[in-house]
């Protein structure tokens, strides 16, 4: 058996980690753009997700919104979670986001 190490990942979930990468990076701008005024509670509208919106409650530092993303990308590449599409992605990051930041 080949050392996993030197497995090649398919092209197409390469691309798709970029995408998942990419759009939660969009989300997490959205998030800072939403924080400027330092409260929480605004709508956010989830980039490349229609009308979907979500409502932060309280205000995230960046620090802990790059440890949750880590956390999220972590969770679709290493616990065979991986999303079907980008747009999927998106709703599982956004759901994980608001929970992660209730937990705190």
């Amino acid at each position: 058996a080949p050392n996993l190490a030197t497995v090649t990942q398919p092209v197409a979930e390469n691309n798709l980690l970029h995408e998942i990468d990419q759009i939660t990076t969009q989300i997490l701008a959205a998030v800072q753009k939403a924080q400027t005024n330092g409260v929480g509670g605004e709508k956010i509208t989830v980039p490349g997700g229609g009308k979907k919106t979500f409502v932060v409650n309280r205000v995230v530092p960046v620090g802990e919104q790059r440890r949750i993303k880590r956390q999220f990308m972590k969770v679709v590449t290493d616990d065979g979670q991986t999303p079907a599409s980008a747009a999927h992605a998106a709703e599982m990051f956004v759901d994980f986001f608001l929970r992660q930041v209730a937990a705190e």
